[in-house]
Parts: C-alpha cells; sequence; structure tokens
C-alpha cells in the first residue's frame, strides 16, 4: 500500500511579493500579505516544517506592526533560506 506523504506547498512567490512591499516602503501592504501566509500556514496540522516557517513569517509579521521594515526583511531571507529547496533557489 502507497502512503501519499504530505507536499510542502511553496508560499514563495507570496513571501517574495510581500519582501518587494517591504523594500519598497509599503508597510501596510507587507504586514497584510505576511499575516495572510501566516494565517494560511497556521491551518496545516501536523506539520514541523509549517509550523516553524509559520513562527518565522510570524516574527516577520511583528516585525512590520513595530515598523521595523529591515528587521521583518532580514526574518524573511532566513527563512528563505532555511526553507527553499535548493532546486528553487
Amino acid at each position: 500500500m502507497l502512503i501519499p506523504f504530505p507536499t510542502f506547498e511553496s508560499n514563495l512567490t507570496a513571501m517574495l511579493d510581500a519582501a518587494e512591499e517591504l523594500r519598497i516602503g509599503r508597510l501596510e501592504n507587507a504586514t497584510a500579505s505576511l499575516a495572510a501566509i501566516q494565517r494560511k500556514l497556521g491551518r496545516i496540522h501536523g506539520s514541523a516544517r509549517h509550523a516553524r516557517l509559520a513562527e518565522h513569517v510570524g516574527d516577520a509579521v511583528g516585525a512590520c506592526r513595530r515598523g521595523e521594515a529591515e528587521c521583518a526583511l532580514y526574518v524573511l531571507v532566513a527563512a528563505f533560506s532555511a526553507f527553499i529547496p535548493r532546486k528553487a533557489a
């Protein structure tokens, strides 16, 4: 019997879009986008990888809400390096 293994859905495009919003100074747009990604990731249960990425995105959301765009970008870069598959980078 073949047991299907859940695949890790890529949030790369949405996260890159949010990073671009941060880069150009649209903090409110980036905050909303990242909060939506965090909610989406939070609905996935039983996946340590999704939970860990949700923590990174949550940290970026917190930085955005404090007005720390550079910190949010730093957290996103850390998440990109930890979660993006090598062949997608």
